[in-house]
């Protein structure tokens, strides 16, 4: 039957755009930063690793703003 037909296929394509709305939905890269103790901002992981492993650059960064250089 033609009725038949046209449901699988709607049903097919609200399956499909679901789909694709979900991908489009989730964040390609999910948001891992974590609190830095000291500032309190959300930060990188990596980042607040770096500070407290160099008491030089988070002297900087509190005074700059940077990790880097004038």
């Amino acid at each position: 039957m033609p009725g038949e037909n046209q449901n699988k296929a709607f049903d097919f394509l609200k399956t499909f755009v679901g789909g694709i709305k979900n991908f489009i939905q989730k964040p390609i890269m999910p948001d891992n930063r974590v609190k830095d103790p000291i500032s309190g901002e959300m930060v990188d992981p990596n980042y607040l690793k770096l500070l407290e492993n160099r008491p030089d650059l988070r002297k900087r960064v509190t005074e700059t703003g940077s990790i880097y250089g004038d």
